[in-house]
């Protein structure tokens, strides 16, 4: 059976009938690895929800926008719907 041809759930019951107990420990990266992606995805959108209705963004919001986590990421992108300026995207 080739890793290509794999789905999902015959992925992780390879990986318990080979190592059993390796399986927790791969759906805890497995996991990780989804939330970055995910993280990743909404910043993503902001990004250009936020070019869209400013224009270029200068490294401070970049930074700011990297260092994010997935709540703050949200809250930002309720806040660029109704926002006039970076500064209301930004604001607490």
């Amino acid at each position: 059976m080739a890793a290509d041809n794999l789905d999902w759930q015959e992925f992780r019951q390879v990986v318990h009938a080979v190592v059993p107990e390796a399986e927790e420990t791969f759906m805890t990266i497995a996991e990780q690895l989804r939330q970055q992606g995910l993280q990743q995805g909404q910043r993503e959108l902001l990004l250009e929800q936020l070019r869209m209705k400013f224009g270029e963004l200068d490294d401070r919001v970049m930074r700011r926008l990297e260092i994010a986590d997935s709540s703050a990421l949200k809250r930002y992108a309720q806040c660029v719907l109704t926002a006039t300026d970076l500064e209301d995207v930004f604001s607490p």
